[in-house]
């Protein structure tokens, strides 16, 4: 319990470290760990906007790492914000063009905009190459397409067989 008390303290001192830095104008260099930190905090308060502020201050100190590009992406197409995303994943694909959550978050935002097909290529090229673990998170991704699509049958059979590869995977557990 003191562990996670302190865990706590923690977190509401970088967020309001985090915050008076912005309100003076005067953010200086951060910890990649800590950036992870309030854009998960941001998030879990539904605070999407805040969350993308902090990771374009992260982008902008850790220019190449390509988790902050993609993290960019993932809030964008949250806020339905699709081609925005596209183009963030372009530049996330030029630094690690080999991240299958770049393809998994394309084939989002394809859908978004109403690409299906294309989504679904993208989809179906990964399932040929991935391992196990990886064709869960396709298979999700997959779901999120269909509920697009308003095929809620197909949505649930692909999370079940997501499940059955996976039993604790996150995403799907919440989507079911």
């Amino acid at each position: 319990m003191e562990h996670r008390t302190k865990r706590n303290l923690t977190l509401i001192n970088l967020v309001s470290d985090f915050e008076t830095m912005i309100e003076r104008n005067s953010l200086g260099y951060m910890d990649e760990k800590d950036f992870f930190q309030l854009i998960s905090y941001y998030e879990k308060q539904y605070l999407i906007d805040k969350a993308l502020e902090v990771v374009d201050f992260a982008i902008e100190q850790y220019a190449y790492r390509s988790e902050f590009l993609i993290n960019k992406a993932r809030l964008l197409i949250l806020l339905d914000h699709h081609n925005d995303a596209l183009d963030v994943l372009d530049a996330a694909e030029k630094i690690a063009p080999f991240e299958n959550e770049i393809s998994l978050y394309r084939a989002r935002a394809l859908s978004g905009i109403g690409n299906i097909e294309n989504a679904f290529n993208i989809l179906n090229n990964m399932k040929q190459v991935v391992s196990r673990i990886d064709l869960a998170d396709i298979l999700v991704t997959e779901s999120f397409i269909y509920e697009l699509q308003k095929d809620y049958r197909k949505m649930f059979d692909v999370l079940e067989e997501a499940l059955r590869l996976d039993p604790l995977h996150p995403e799907c557990l919440d989507r079911i």
